[in-house]
């Protein structure tokens, strides 16, 4: 995903170091504040005045900028352990659809991470268009798009809307990623083209078979149908956990027409 052009000195950092090992940052720092001193030292030259001028700024200078490599490095340690945490507490596609869009996308983009892809990220921002997440590996770049569950069924317009994209950018692969499921037409367009269409339960299978405490979310997703239709209006259904009340903890069928319409149905009898 093409970079901001305001991009600071502090966002090229974090960017490189959400790449790296966290230790990476001490080094790095070490050699800017020698790097940045010896730069102003040589700028300055046998200028007496500069000399002067620069006597007295090279320590403040090396250590700014040794400063900003450890505070891109902690960020961006800090920002590993939350998306580890994140993945680490999905349990099912119900815990997965309750995600916000932003920690949606850092759910692939942490998947991907774990399946051996560089990932950036979509540094702009916003909860619709546009790819989300550009996976590269081994020369090959993947672009990939993501709805939550508030978009349930994607329509044949997205995919062609990613197809477009990845001719535009000329990438090898693309990916569209819903905790929902696709409409048949969808389904017919994407095949034979280069592109991967991963629904509610194949999600659950990619990112339970990869997690090291077990995977909770495959067996959630292979034990429960991926779409039930409401017995009131006809719509989509997802699952719900209920909050209170004496089944508070447990799941239902909930109608996605919610607070319109108040559908539901038992886990148990999705017919």
């Amino acid at each position: 995903m093409p970079r901001r052009k305001n991009d600071s000195f502090f966002d090229n950092l974090f960017a490189i170091f959400m790449k790296v090992p966290p230790w990476v940052c001490i080094p790095v720092a070490m050699v800017l504040y020698v790097l940045v001193n010896s730069l102003i030292l040589a700028f300055a030259g046998t200028n007496p005045i500069l000399k002067g001028f620069a006597a007295g700024f090279v320590p403040l200078a090396g250590q700014l900028a040794a400063g900003l490599a450890l505070l891109a490095g902690g960020t961006a340690a800090i920002a590993r352990m939350k998306r580890r945490s994140l993945y680490e507490a999905q349990t099912s596609i119900e815990s997965i659809r309750a995600l916000s869009w932003s920690r949606f996308e850092q759910l692939i983009g942490e998947a991907y991470r774990r399946e051996g892809y560089s990932v950036e990220e979509n540094l702009e921002g916003g909860a619709d268009g546009g790819v989300d997440l550009r996976l590269s590996k081994e020369g090959r770049t993947t672009l990939v798009q993501c709805k939550q569950w508030k978009a349930y069924k994607v329509a044949v317009t997205t995919v062609r809307e990613l197809y477009g994209v990845m001719t535009a950018e000329k990438a090898s692969y693309g990916i569209l990623v819903t905790s929902g499921v696709f409409t048949g037409e969808a389904k017919e367009w994407a095949q034979g083209k280069p592109i991967q269409l991963i629904d509610g339960d194949a999600l659950c299978r990619l990112i339970g078979h990869i997690q090291p405490t077990g995977s909770p979310a495959q067996i959630a997703a292979s034990s429960t149908p991926t779409t039930v239709a409401c017995p009131k209006c006809g719509k989509a259904m997802v699952l719900r956990t209920a909050k209170k009340g004496a089944n508070a903890g447990s799941q239902f069928w909930g109608c996605l027409g919610y607070p319109s319409c108040k559908g539901t149905r038992d886990i148990c009898s999705p017919g």
